[in-house]
């Protein structure tokens, strides 16, 4: 046996080798499947949530809107696990982000400025003005040209978008 070939020892601890890579990857795949299937159950479930807010407001009378539209915000923080909720608009009078409306989780918890300068938030004001939908999940996240807005963002406590 000395042209290379194996002996059926070593043949054999090959195999179990195999084996054991075998059943790594199916363990792996496993896990992987499962982990799918909960990040899409999660998934459907955030969708359907979105889908119920959205029928809720088709005929929903005027004077109703803004009690629903915290209500929604609520259902959206317990979904998401969010601490606070906030709506802002850009004003066309004045050079300001007013808040819309803001939902916290702690019935006494800080409430937000009610009033922000657009001059402390230029790139964001840059992207919602060019309608790009701006989320970051970290202040880290954000580019470095959104320097000062990361900065002005710190010094309230926000965390994300």
């Amino acid at each position: 046996m000395s042209n290379g070939s194996k002996t059926n020892q070593q043949l054999l601890l090959e195999i179990e080798e195999l084996r054991a890579r075998l059943a790594v990857a199916e363990q792996r795949s496993q896990e992987d499947n499962e982990r799918m299937q909960a990040e899409m159950t999660e998934r459907l479930k955030f969708e359907v949530l979105i889908a119920e807010l959205s029928a809720h407001f088709v005929n929903l009378p005027a004077d109703q809107i803004d009690g629903e539209i915290k209500d929604a915000q609520r259902r959206i923080c317990e979904f998401l696990d969010l601490d606070l909720f906030v709506v802002w608009q850009l004003s066309n009078e004045a050079p300001v982000v007013l808040e819309a409306t803001h939902y916290y989780t702690v019935q006494q918890g800080p409430q937000p400025p009610r009033l922000l300068k657009q001059e402390d938030f230029p790139w964001f004001v840059e992207q919602l003005q060019a309608g790009r939908i701006v989320a970051v999940s970290s202040l880290e996240e954000m580019p470095a040209e959104a320097a000062h807005d990361r900065e002005v963002c710190r010094q309230l406590g926000i965390k994300s978008n």
